[in-house]
């Protein structure tokens, strides 16, 4: 379909125009609710791409993608039971596929469900041992459980795999704080601020540091 690959190309005028010309040509095209609907997440009209994926599962009952993306569009709109069904049914479909499990546990975490979390993350990284959200999610959710330890061997792991990963950073930073380590503290603040430059919760955390290892 050439609205894909405008989509590709982010030419979301073109695509758009593309995607509605299927669906004239064929009213059950799901590829093209399923593209349509892309475009609506990524413009934040999260009803029309919720209106849209439903559209595509109805006429493609097995419509992965069309389920993860209703998932992350109720996600965004804090509507968090709809999401997990969403990404559960995703799951049915292809539990093979680690995509689901992470953004499920994403889910989880948000309702502080930590253990739920930890579980689809550990899922996840078993199917896909280098997926860095995974690690960095679960050990979000080991973090917020005062787990340091495990929290501090999952960020390791994310940063490995992915070494702009700010939020790991910023995480372990925070970790290496509370044990009093501000030096490693200090440095891992400053790669924070090395990938988001402008971010004023990192300044702040690097000054804190900065504070306190020279107090």
């Amino acid at each position: 379909n050439r609205g894909d690959v405008y989509y590709q190309l982010d030419d979301y005028d073109s695509a758009l125009e593309e995607y509605n010309q299927a669906i004239e040509i064929d009213e059950e095209n799901a590829a093209a609710y399923y593209g349509r609907a892309k475009i609506y997440y990524d413009e934040e009209e999260y009803d029309e791409a919720i209106a849209d994926c439903t559209r595509a599962i109805e006429f493609d009952e097995e419509n992965y993608d069309a389920y993860c993306k209703r998932g992350d569009a109720y996600d965004m709109q804090e509507d968090y039971d709809s999401a997990i069904e969403d990404y559960t049914q995703a799951i049915a479909i292809d539990d093979e596929n680690d995509e689901a499990y992470c953004k499920r546990g994403n889910v989880y975490s948000e309702q502080e469900d930590y253990e739920s979390a930890i579980e689809d993350y550990t899922t996840a990284i078993e199917l896909n041992d280098e997926n860095a959200e995974a690690y960095c999610g679960r050990g979000d959710a080991y973090y917020m459980q005062d787990d340091f330890d495990s929290a501090l061997e999952d960020y390791n792991e994310a940063l490995d795999l992915d070494s702009d990963n700010q939020t790991a950073y910023y995480a372990r930073g925070n970790i290496y704080c509370i044990q009093g380590d501000y030096q490693s503290a200090v440095e891992d603040y400053k790669d924070a601020l090395r990938i988001d430059p402008d971010n004023e919760t990192y300044k702040e955390a690097l000054e804190d540091a900065l504070n306190k290892q020279f107090e």
